[in-house]
């Protein structure tokens, strides 16, 4: 698959033929094809899942501790009423 999206379809051949022989051009656009199709199918299922149904994504990682010092020191600022109004 990477091969068909970073090179030519007809060097990606040439380079897939030393380990399979009789790879076409033909062949890996389709495999990029049937592989790109996918991808973008489950991208607007999230995104359904997301945008129409309201579902967040799970997260990956729990952060241990969450720095907000920045925050906390712009909130300190004397001039801050006036930023908010």
């Amino acid at each position: 698959m990477g091969l068909g999206v970073k090179v030519q379809f007809d060097r990606a051949a040439e380079i897939l033929s030393y380990l399979v022989p009789g790879v076409s051009p033909m062949t890996i656009w389709q495999a990029t094809r049937e592989v790109c199709e996918v991808l973008q199918r489950e991208g607007q299922e999230k995104r359904a899942a997301v945008f129409e149904d309201g579902k967040a994504p799970g997260g990956k990682e729990v952060a241990p501790e969450l720095f907000i010092e920045y925050v906390l020191r712009e909130l300190a600022r004397p001039d801050f009423a006036a930023l908010i109004g």
